[in-house]
């Protein structure tokens, strides 16, 4: 039997819903990303996709690319 546990979810304040809301992150490429993030900076997916926060140098899977999406979602 399945056991079901219930979560706290985080929903946007009312009103800020469309400019929160995104495309699942595995829709976008890097670039793709970067270009919606910077049209849109409140975007959940500037925290899905944290190394839009960096320089194309930046690896996607490196640990201050971890940090920052963390950092941001706190904020």
């Amino acid at each position: 039997m399945a056991i079901i546990i219930p979560f706290k979810a985080y929903r946007p304040a009312k009103g800020m819903e469309a400019d929160i809301a995104a495309l699942p992150y595995d829709v976008y490429n890097r670039e793709e990303a970067v270009e919606v993030v910077k049209n849109n900076p409140k975007s959940f997916l500037a925290i899905d996709r944290a190394e839009t926060q960096f320089g194309p140098e930046t690896d996607t899977y490196a640990p201050e690319v971890y940090a920052k999406a963390k950092e941001m979602m706190w904020q």
